[in-house]
């Protein structure tokens, strides 16, 4: 892991329970440097078919997780 880097994203997607047992071993003294970062995820609750809820997506589009555009 030698790198002139100013930190190393080690995983992404992690689940919250894997979260919360890492930050139990943060808070016993592990873990040194390790710190995590939230991502904003877009979710559309609603089950598409109406013309009135597709439209704005298909004008506006998304990016997808890597931050490159998927569609629109």
């Amino acid at each position: 892991m030698a790198t002139s880097s100013y930190y190393i994203l080690l995983a992404t997607e992690v689940d919250a329970d894997t979260v919360q047992e890492m930050r139990k071993h943060q808070a016993d003294g592990g873990l040194a440097g390790i710190s995590f970062e939230q991502q904003a995820v877009r979710v559309y609750p609603q089950a598409g078919g109406a013309r009135t809820r597709l439209l704005p997506l298909q004008l506006l589009g998304f990016v997808n997780a890597a931050g490159k555009g998927s569609t629109g």
